[in-house]
Parts: C-alpha cells; sequence; structure tokens
C-alpha cells in the first residue's frame, strides 16, 4: 500500500513536469530539462542550459509512459477533479507527440510521430464513459452544475467559489464590462473578447454559438465568452469556475489531425465530424480540410487557451508570419518562439542565450 501511494503521487508530479515541458517546448523552443533534484546553487546554474527539443518531447513521453504503467487512476470522481490520471497522460502524450509532428525541425521523423500520436490518442478514447461524444451535451463540461463531474473533462484546475485563496478570477477578466452581474457578480475586465466577424461564422444550427454573448460597448458589438459564467462568486468575484485543460473534443480533434498530417484524409473526416455532430451540424464537406480542421478548433475552443499551439501545427513558418502580419504589421519570425526571461537567463547567460530577436541576444 505504501508503495502504490508513493507511485501514485510520482505519477501525479510526473504529470506536472510533463505538462509543464510541454508548454516550455512549444512556446520557447530549445530550453533547460531539469530530470533529477538539485543539491547546490552550482548545480542549478550547470542545469540552466538549453538541450535539444528532442530531449524535452522524450522526457514529455517517458514522463506519460510512466504514468500509463503507475496505479494512478483512469479517471478521478468529482470530488478530486482537481487531481490528474491515466487518461490525462495518454491525451498530454498524444498533444506533445503531435506538436512534434508539426514542427519542421522533425519533418523526417513526421510519420513515425504521427503514428505515435495516433496510438496514445487512441489510448485516451478507448477509455471514454460514454459511447458517443454527441451523448454529452456542449453545455455540460461548462455548466457549474455540472463541470466538476462531466464526463467530457479529462483534467481540469479546480477552483473553490468564494475563496480568495483558492477562487478563479476568470468569469470577470473575460466578462463583458458594460454588462455586471452576466458572466460574474463582480466588475467585469472586457479582457477577452471576438469580433462580429468571427461570430459570424458559426453556423446557425451551431449550439456552440449560444456560448458568445454581444456585448455594445463604444458603439462597437464584442462577443465574450460565456463559458466562465459564474454568478455564485460573491462580490470580490472569486468564482468556482475551473479552467479545463484537458476535454474529449480535443482528443477527437486532435486524432482528426493527427490522420491528417499523416495522410488519411478519411479517416481525419471521420474524427472532425464526430465534433461537428454534438455541435448539431451535418458533415464537413469543404475542400480545405486543414483549414477545416483548424476552423473547428477555434470554434470549438474559443477562450480555452488553445489557438497558438493550434497555430504552431496549422501553419510553417512562412504561413504564420504572413497570417498574423494581416492583424498585426509588427509579427515577424522571432515572435515563433517567446523571450527568455531575464531572470533565467541571468543563472548562466552563455549556456542559456536570449531566442533570435531579442534584445540581449
Amino acid at each position: 500500500a505504501k508503495s502504490t501511494t508513493r507511485d501514485t503521487y510520482e505519477a501525479e508530479a510526473r504529470f506536472i513536469r510533463a505538462f509543464g515541458h510541454f508548454c516550455i517546448v512549444s512556446e520557447f523552443g530549445a530550453a533547460p530539462l531539469c530530470l533529477e533534484k538539485l543539491e547546490s546553487v552550482s548545480d542549478v546554474y550547470a542545469a540552466d542550459i538549453r538541450v535539444p527539443k528532442a530531449d524535452i518531447y522524450q522526457a514529455i513521453v517517458d514522463d506519460c509512459e510512466w504514468i500509463a504503467k503507475s496505479p494512478l487512476t483512469d479517471f478521478q470522481p468529482a470530488s478530486m477533479c482537481g487531481k490528474t490520471c491515466k487518461v490525462a497522460a495518454y491525451a498530454l502524450e498524444g498533444k506533445a507527440l503531435l506538436q512534434q509532428a508539426t514542427d519542421p525541425d522533425f519533418a523526417s521523423q513526421k510519420a513515425e510521430l504521427c503514428g505515435k500520436a495516433i496510438t496514445a490518442l487512441t489510448n485516451a478514447w478507448n477509455k471514454k464513459t460514454f459511447a458517443k461524444l454527441e451523448d454529452i451535451s456542449v453545455t455540460d463540461a461548462w455548466d457549474m452544475a455540472t463541470q466538476k463531474g462531466s464526463k467530457e473533462n479529462i483534467f481540469q484546475i479546480n477552483f473553490i467559489a468564494k475563496n480568495a485563496d483558492l477562487g478563479s478570477d476568470f468569469a470577470y477578466i473575460y466578462g463583458p464590462m458594460a454588462d455586471a452581474n452576466i458572466t460574474s457578480k463582480h466588475l467585469c475586465q472586457n479582457s477577452s473578447m471576438t469580433n462580429k466577424a468571427f461570430y459570424d461564422t458559426y453556423e446557425a444550427a451551431d449550439a456552440r454559438k449560444a456560448f458568445l454573448r454581444k456585448t455594445t460597448y463604444g458603439g462597437i458589438d464584442y462577443y465574450h465568452s460565456m463559458k466562465f459564467k459564474d454568478l455564485d462568486c460573491g462580490t470580490d468575484g472569486y468564482g468556482g469556475n475551473n479552467w479545463i485543460v484537458l476535454r474529449y473534443a480535443d482528443v477527437v480533434l486532435m486524432l482528426a489531425e493527427a490522420y491528417y498530417w499523416d495522410g488519411n484524409e478519411s479517416e481525419a473526416k471521420v474524427w472532425l465530424n464526430k465534433v461537428r455532430e454534438r455541435a448539431g451540424l451535418g458533415a464537413w464537406n469543404g475542400t480545405d480540410l486543414r483549414q477545416g480542421i483548424y476552423d473547428e478548433r477555434l470554434k470549438e475552443f474559443i477562450h480555452e487557451g488553445h489557438s497558438w499551439h493550434d497555430y504552431l501545427r496549422r501553419y510553417n513558418a512562412e504561413e504564420m508570419v504572413a497570417h498574423f502580419q494581416a492583424v498585426n504589421p509588427n509579427f515577424s519570425i522571432k515572435d515563433l518562439l517567446f523571450p527568455i526571461p531575464y531572470s533565467e537567463r541571468i543563472l548562466n547567460p552563455e549556456g542559456l542565450p536570449q531566442n533570435p530577436g531579442y534584445l540581449g541576444e
């Protein structure tokens, strides 16, 4: 029993480490990789060096595969929804392998990595506790009454309403400033919104369209996410909304991506249509499947924090720069990677050089 408890704790820690490494390698590129306990300040300095991206991706896979063999449960009950599980590890492994497969630096391994991503994501799908994705309502993941125990959600960061230390501020940060008491009892900050042009890309029958609410502010119509609606938060805005990190629609659409990048368009459409069917839509019938898949991700995951990683998979460097320059002419090739924080670089400037194009390079 003692060994089981210890290994469960290690599995939970490895998941957090793997998720952190996924964000780091996707956003900063080659970066430090620390897998052992550092015993001294000199150890910290010595470890603060860039290692190849391949090593970081391999560390993510190793952690996720360790978790899959651990005593960690496949899923967590609603009362433990802030803890991770084996299915989250399968989903994260698939996401990391897919991110690596679409990185031009790994073009020679693309087919192999896509195959491994499909295996990991299929493992996650085969563990589902429902028959079909459309059996789960699109509101289930976001309704405060159901989200903590939703069969849609795989891993979520748990928050407690009216708690200054453990509450969430999503509802009022993302809410419309002009409409207090619509998403939160706290005055909202208007921080995340979309425009009418994107709103109009949703088909009339799309059940997800209801999650975008129009607010006119300064004479302009904006659309705000209702995914984080929380009117139980109290006037201080300490909400109980969970942040959904991984859910089954993500697994499904990543399978569509993986099959597409592996050259199997017919299978990619099968997975793409699972999400469309759940949204109340017919089968996809466009001419550009890549755009169809990633447009579906935009609509499904709006305001969930996936877009940057999605864009990195969708576009090559030249396409990425062209896409964002259409919105911001100052966007350039350097912006495909984030700048290394000064607080990290100062520990070992020679071992951790700045990303190209940033001050201090």
